[in-house]
């Protein structure tokens, strides 16, 4: 006869009090919602709404299907024929490397996830990523929950649940990147290292020096081998998630601690240079992300397409002939660019923790939740974790000061994805169920556009113009003025100005200097200048309205001209904020210009409609005012 947890020598909380019912139903929600997830990769079809994968996402996409049908991670002809065949477009941005001048050329991205990426492309080249991505989130959830229930009890999986669909999490579930094969890695290790743990009690583990009893010790082989080649498929997408490992090092039982570490730390090695052997096995370098990437565009050919492969840029001054040079170090986006600038720190401090379209607040919320029930004394490395992911976040910032979000992969930062399911693993104790529902209501006015619509990180266009960020975010949120590529944004260099449209109103042309405005719909404007402005004068072109709203700046003098425009001499009053960009180590100074039509003033056409929509349109020209120097 089996044995309850009360008879092995273990107590779940709240075993013995009628939690069954509870369990289930916590058990009953998280699969309830990972299999609607699963129905929805399903039956979609990125094609249906232009999600054709581009930049890394297509590289990735190809490397799978090269491992799929060909066996190997080597660059050919035949990889973008089977792209363009799934596809019907050319893959836009992908990175490719080589070490001897294109006579073996291979994808410039890690390749763990290929590997898993590999089976459902072959069998559903177009929906096979989506399908992969829930699978790996799944287990991810799943193993979480089944650990976790050892020590929140009954409601652990509501818990995941939570964490997974009360945050982004689930919304990359449908853009093809390796974001939930990292997360559902870090997940897994950290699963391993605290399996078999007992039920929180502050007296049994100071008796028995953290190991309960009818617990596990840390002498289970491949359990820390596990938890260590996990980590190391992680950390071959960028190094920074090395730091997760010193809480595993601390998670096993006094007793075994000495050899846990010793196996993590075998099993990191051997993975990570396995993954490099991998690399340098496909004919180009040892590892991703260097030197000899190059970027390569319908503009630009594709090697062994569209151009010989004897043409493949040989230093990254070839690059402005053929394709982009990537970057010279292991990682993503190139370089370091540190900034010890104090205002920037503070600055992206703010937009780190509440960003309009990257803060951890608005799109992990629920990480509070787990915080909220930290042990109250260190429990097997779990008070290490918060200190770890802060450590990692505070390198993240230094080396890229200007896109710690990175691209435009997805609503929030999707480089935050491991850490965030290694706080999973800082709960210890139990916390009442109703506080998930809670946090997840705290979560709705910035998630319920992802909730609505949880394919827009598959189309490029919805994802740029910035779909997911809610009008809550977009009133009370401050927008990230110091990273480079965000969401909803276009920015243009207009004579000393830098300018930022930070709206749906206005666009920037890719030439000349004047903006376009429809004049239906409210403006935001972010306008940086070296030195600071006296006055700005907002030159709208001939049909604008008379009549306009300012907010953030007064208005001066109001000037119509015979072309049947009119000028605004506004004051923008003191810089809103002063901080270094991405092309300067001075600082910037930057104001915020709001304005808006009242209704009934506009040119033409009727709010809204598609008919009238190019009648709105007038141009925009900015020219700032400087003070005079005296004689």
């Amino acid at each position: 006869m089996a044995l309850g947890p009360e008879r092995r020598g273990v107590l779940l909380p709240g075993a013995g009090s009628g939690s069954l019912r509870r369990r289930r139903l916590a058990w009953a929600v998280l699969l309830a919602l990972l299999v609607a997830l699963l129905g929805g990769a399903v039956t979609f079809d990125p094609r249906a709404v232009g999600g054709v994968p581009v930049g890394d996402s297509a590289t990735y996409w190809m490397q799978a299907a090269s491992l799929a049908h060909d066996l190997d991670l080597t660059y050919g002809s035949r990889d973008v024929e089977r792209f363009r065949a799934a596809w019907g477009a050319s893959p836009e941005g992908l990175r490719l490397r080589s070490r001897d001048a294109g006579d073996h050329i291979a994808f410039d991205v890690p390749a763990p996830y290929a590997v898993a990426l590999a089976p459902l492309v072959r069998l559903a080249p177009v929906r096979g990523a989506a399908v992969t991505n829930v699978l790996l989130l799944a287990l991810a959830a799943l193993a979480a929950a089944a650990v976790l229930e050892r020590r929140l009890g009954p409601a652990a999986a509501l818990w995941v649940a939570a964490f997974v669909f009360g945050s982004v999490v689930f919304a990359y579930a449908f853009r093809v990147g390796p974001d939930l094969f990292v997360l559902a890695a870090v997940v897994g290790a950290y699963a391993l290292a605290y399996r078999g743990e007992g039920p929180v009690s502050a007296r049994l583990t100071e008796v028995y020096s953290g190991s309960l009893p009818g617990e596990e010790s840390g002498r289970g082989v491949g359990r820390w081998l596990g938890a260590g080649a996990l980590l190391a498929l992680a950390a071959a997408y960028h190094p920074a998630y090395l730091l997760l490992a010193v809480p595993l090092f601390r998670a096993a039982p006094l007793g075994g601690r000495r050899r846990a570490t010793a196996l993590l730390a075998l099993s990191l090695v051997v993975v990570l240079s396995l993954a490099a052997v991998a690399g340098w096995a496909a004919g180009d370098d040892w590892l991703p992300w260097s030197e000899r990437g190059r970027v390569f565009l319908s503009e630009t050919g594709f090697p062994a397409v569209d151009t010989p492969v004897a043409a493949w840029p040989k230093e990254a001054a070839d690059a402005g002939d053929g394709a982009v040079a990537s970057g010279p170090l292991w990682l993503p986006g190139g370089p370091p660019e540190p900034v010890w600038d104090a205002g920037l720190w503070g600055w992206n401090l703010l937009f780190l923790a509440v960003g309009r379209s990257v803060g951890l607040l608005p799109y992990f919320l629920p990480l509070l939740l787990a915080l909220s029930a930290l042990p109250l004394r260190e429990s097997r490395g779990r008070l290490a974790i918060p200190w770890a992911v802060a450590a990692a976040l505070a390198v993240w910032l230094a080396v890229r000061p200007f896109d710690f979000a990175g691209d435009l992969g997805g609503p929030g930062d999707h480089w935050f994805l491991p850490f965030y399911g290694a706080l999973w693993f800082v709960a210890a104790r139990p916390v009442r169920p109703v506080w998930a529902l809670v946090v997840a209501l705290a979560a709705a006015p910035f998630l319920y556009p992802s909730w609505l619509a949880p394919r827009t990180v598959a189309q490029p266009a919805a994802l740029r113009a910035g779909s997911f960020v809610s009008p809550v975010a977009r009133r009370f949120l401050p927008q990230a003025s110091t990273q480079r590529d965000l969401p909803g944004v276009r920015e243009a260099q207009i004579g000393v100005l830098w300018v930022r449209a930070a709206s749906p109103g206005l666009t920037i042309p890719s030439r000349g200097e004047r903006l376009i405005v429809d004049t239906g719909q409210p403006g935001e404007l972010w306008i940086g200048s070296p030195v600071p402005v006296t006055a700005l004068r907002l030159a709208f072109g001939a049909g604008a309205p008379t009549r306009v709203e300012l907010s953030d700046a007064k208005l001066l003098r109001t000037t119509l001209t015979p072309a049947g425009g009119v000028v605004l001499t506004v004051d923008p009053g003191a810089p809103d904020r002063t901080h270094p960009l991405w092309w300067t180590r001075g600082d910037v100074f930057l104001y915020r210009v709001g304005f808006a039509f009242p209704a009934g003033s506009s040119s033409g056409g009727t709010d809204g409609a598609e008919a009238g929509r190019e009648a709105r349109q007038v141009t925009l020209q900015i020219v700032p005012e400087y003070q005079q120097e005296k004689p």
